[in-house]
């Protein structure tokens, strides 16, 4: 878990409190580990509520931000906002009311994302760090008619022409042209 992320709460007095008990969060909240081709250019802002459960609280909210990526086309940086919904319930690693440590199922494939840690914090990094990755497009383009770069020098279509002569025939289909000409 990061120290100064914004995105732990500590909800020991919800999980003292009866099942159906509601707390309501506004977060503005970094997540600096979503990768080296993915960075934040804005905070994830949005509204969690955290309900208390049997065996836990579930998460939900709605939550934006926006992306830096690169281009696939044209390889140019350009920003994406991201919206995303979480719903995630959350799990003590710790009895609230005996301290002592809870045997979790082992047929519950239990992530440790997804664990309120032994000092009753529980910490939505993960969750958002997936959430976004999930929103984010398999093909990031900058602009739907994004004309990408030219395969000779580089230079990108999107500011204009490049100087490469468009004559210039790959030498295995010279033989077509001979016979287009002659």
């Amino acid at each position: 878990m990061s120290d100064n992320s914004n995105t732990q709460i500590n909800v020991a007095q919800l999980l003292k409190s009866a099942t159906g008990a509601v707390r309501e969060y506004e977060l503005e909240a970094s997540v600096p580990s979503l990768g080296r081709d993915i960075q934040l250019t804005q905070p994830v802002v949005g509204r969690v509520k955290l309900t208390r459960i049997n065996d836990g609280i579930l998460a939900q909210g709605h939550f934006a931000t926006a992306v830096e990526l690169v281009c696939d086309r044209c390889l140019g940086l350009f920003h994406l906002p991201v919206e995303f919904d979480v719903e995630e319930k959350f799990v003590p690693v710790i009895d609230i009311s005996t301290g002592k440590w809870r045997l979790l199922d082992d047929e519950e494939d239990i992530d440790s994302a997804v664990l309120i840690d032994d000092h009753h914090i529980l910490d939505l990094e993960e969750v958002f760090r997936q959430a976004i990755y999930l929103e984010l497009p398999l093909h990031a383009v900058c602009q739907p008619d994004c004309r990408g770069m030219c395969p000779r020098c580089g230079t990108s279509l999107n500011e204009g022409l490049c100087a490469c002569a468009d004559d210039e025939v790959d030498p295995r289909w010279e033989a077509l042209r001979d016979l287009k000409e002659g």
